[in-house]
């Protein structure tokens, strides 16, 4: 655990330089640049992390899900915001183009603001993808977890999975 916090510390304040840009408007060019150095990374389809990506937030990367609510700040102070209230009244939520959930962030010590970050979304998602796929192998079960997981509700997981299958052949 100390080794994968570590991990996630070091790619945080290797990639500060990404934050200004996580300001702007983030360009496409920049999102493609981030899924191919994260699919490199952890040896997964690039095609994969943007379907995934494409289902969870329709790629955008300030995208806050507040207990199945979603939210598309303009700026990431209203973001930021989002994150601040669900906080502190308790809330589950998601962050990001990958929907990183805040449970999640917690157990790899990750703050839900970094996560807002791009790229650091993308590495993390694309690392917890990965995961399942070499859980689950190249399986619906593995898209699937990513959202839900398989063994509490494998029917919910299915229809997460045929959602990312149907943004992949659309790619």
């Amino acid at each position: 655990m100390r080794t994968l916090l570590f991990f996630f510390a070091l790619m945080a304040f290797s990639f500060v330089g990404h934050q200004a840009e996580a300001e702007e408007k983030f360009s496409h060019t920049k999102l493609l640049e981030y899924v191919s150095m994260s699919a490199k990374r952890w040896g997964i389809q690039e095609e994969l992390i943007l379907a995934v990506a494409k289902t969870e937030s329709s790629i955008n990367p300030l995208a806050i899900n507040i207990r199945g609510k979603a939210y598309y700040p303009q700026d990431r102070n209203e973001a930021l915001a989002l994150i601040k209230k669900a906080s502190q009244e308790g809330k589950s939520f998601d962050t990001g183009m990958m929907q990183l959930n805040v449970h999640t962030l917690k157990s790899i010590g990750v703050l839900p603001e970094i996560a807002l970050d791009p790229y650091i979304n993308i590495l993390i998602g694309s690392w917890l993808l990965a995961n399942d796929l070499r859980r689950f192998g190249h399986t619906w079960q593995a898209i699937g977890n990513y959202h839900t997981p398989v063994r509490k509700n494998p029917e919910r997981a299915k229809a997460y999975a045929q959602k990312v299958i149907s943004n992949l052949e659309g790619l």
